[in-house]
């Protein structure tokens, strides 16, 4: 409860020391994982974040947002050694199965895992899915996200991010 109070009021360090001192007292607690994760990404440690995912899906296999930012990263990243196709497209597949496959956002995720793969027809195809459902909920930034990876997977290439 402090963690997301300090999340809130913009108190980051002070939000990751209360999650680090949760996670003594219960190191599988799948919530606190997450939203450790979620802080770590914020701040560059891509290797912490991969882990509370990692620990999270441990937990609870069905966590959304662990699915989620994991397969992202496991896709996009630009460090090799952090990336693994094969396990970004599992967890992405499942993520966007959750939600019926009409989330634009997990449809992206997907497309990025699609790519990582080598499967780049059908990342175009799950981007422009993605854009399509964006611009019908008018969701511009969600639209021109998508636009740019289209035209990443057009150029022949996947997705890379030094920073999340």
């Amino acid at each position: 409860m402090l963690a997301a109070l300090d999340k809130d009021q913009g108190r980051r360090e002070s939000a990751v020391e209360h999650l680090q001192q949760a996670l003594a007292l219960m190191p599988e607690n799948d919530e606190a994982n997450t939203n450790l994760g979620a802080l770590l990404l914020e701040q560059g440690k891509i290797r912490d974040a991969c882990a509370h995912f990692a620990t999270a899906l441990a937990t609870n296999s069905r966590h959304h947002a662990a699915m989620t930012h994991l397969a992202w990263i496991k896709s996009t990243c630009a460090e090799d050694d952090l990336r693994d196709g094969p396990l970004a497209l599992e967890l992405a597949a499942r993520a966007s199965r959750t939600l019926d496959d009409q989330d634009p956002k997990q449809l992206l995720i997907l497309a990025a895992a699609q790519a990582e793969n080598g499967a780049l027809p059908e990342a175009i195809r799950l981007a422009e899915r993605a854009v399509t459902l964006a611009q019908a909920r008018n969701l511009p930034d969600m639209t021109a996200t998508g636009q740019f990876h289209l035209e990443t997977y057009r150029a022949g290439r996947p997705l890379r991010f030094t920073s999340y």
